[in-house]
């Protein structure tokens, strides 16, 4: 997990999921920053997923030490249950190398949404078409398949829908801010 800001002094920033070996990542919309939204949408997102799939995905959580993730071990145990469901780990301090394909993703998301350009008129909707497309380009580490052909394939259609990525057809794929 990451985040993504669009101007320093915007409220709104974006919290990055990224699933390194398909190369796939999500957004989440931060209305703000803060170790409590973060909290807050993970739960949200939790609510829509099956407790199983959620520990099958989420089994290891991997961030930096931000202070928007202060509270993150939080959402470790099961507050139904007691049960340990995910694992959280931190990045050493300064090593963004550490979780260096979550950053390379984050090269696509700027196609669309630069550095120095406000995120304040950004919706969730917007966040899942941007998602969207980054996740169907044909990347050279992936032959012949998409980060989301592998996301279905592994995590299933009711994931995607959960979190609100949907194909784009390979002739349809904008990696621009005109998208």
């Amino acid at each position: 997990m990451d985040t993504v800001v669009g101007l320093i002094t915007d409220k709104q920033r974006v919290l990055t999921i990224h699933f390194p070996s398909i190369h796939f990542q999500f957004g989440i919309l931060l209305p703000y920053n803060s170790e409590r939204i973060v909290i807050d949408k993970l739960m949200e997102l939790k609510e829509k997923i099956p407790l199983q799939k959620w520990k099958d995905i989420f089994a290891i959580i991997l961030c930096d030490n931000g202070i928007e993730f202060n509270k993150l071990p939080e959402i470790e145990v099961d507050n139904n249950t007691g049960e340990l469901i995910s694992k959280v780990f931190y990045t050493d301090p300064y090593r963004s190398n550490q979780k260096a394909q979550c950053e390379r993703n984050h090269e696509y998301f700027r196609l669309i949404l630069p550095k120095s350009n406000s995120f304040e008129f950004l919706t969730q909707e917007k966040v899942n078409t941007v998602f969207s497309h980054i996740n169907c380009v044909y990347r050279p580490s992936l032959p012949g398949i998409r980060p989301f052909d592998l996301a279905l394939q592994i995590f299933g259609k009711d994931f995607l829908d959960a979190i609100g990525i949907t194909e784009v057809k390979p002739d349809d794929v904008k990696l621009s801010k005109s998208l």
